[in-house]
């Protein structure tokens, strides 16, 4: 019982890792920003996490806006199996050159666990100040958006 707490607990300490993001340029402006969540983040989160990306990426790159031109959101799925387990106990006693054993076994079925874990893959194409209208559908400020992180943490 105490081995299947401690497998628990380093299963969750394992899984509790923190959303991640990947960015690859296509062209000068132009990006796709992939994010992967863990079993315990929802897509929020890596929705979240790729808009926090473009706006690093455009100030990095001296743009003032980005805009969401492709957004494909799903999950991913993993399993994890823990093994079935037999525990037995008993006592033995012994008259003479006879011995006897009474005890009893208790197993735990096999179980399997499902993992969802939210992916998102999102192009993004970035602006400079006045190249584009601020009112345009689907388009974000690079600073509005820093700040609005900054002053949540």
């Amino acid at each position: 019982m105490v081995k299947k707490i401690i497998l628990s607990v380093s299963l969750c300490f394992f899984l509790s890792a923190c959303v991640q993001s990947h960015a690859d340029f296509l062209d000068d402006r132009t990006a796709i920003i992939s994010g992967r969540g863990t079993a315990f983040d929802d897509s929020a989160g890596v929705r979240h996490e790729i808009y926090l990306k473009a706006a690093k990426l455009a100030e990095k790159h001296g743009y003032q806006y980005f805009m969401i031109i492709e957004d494909h959101r799903g999950i991913s799925r993993s399993y994890w199996t823990q093994p079935a387990q037999t525990v037995s106990s008993g006592s033995v006693s012994a008259y003479g050159n006879t011995a006897y054993y009474n005890g009893s076994s208790v197993t735990t079925p096999a179980s399997t666990t499902e993992f969802h874990k939210p992916i998102e893959e999102t192009t993004v194409k970035f602006y400079h100040e006045g190249e584009i209208d601020p009112a345009t559908p689907n388009l974000w400020d690079a600073r509005r958006v820093l700040a609005a992180n900054k002053s949540s943490e």
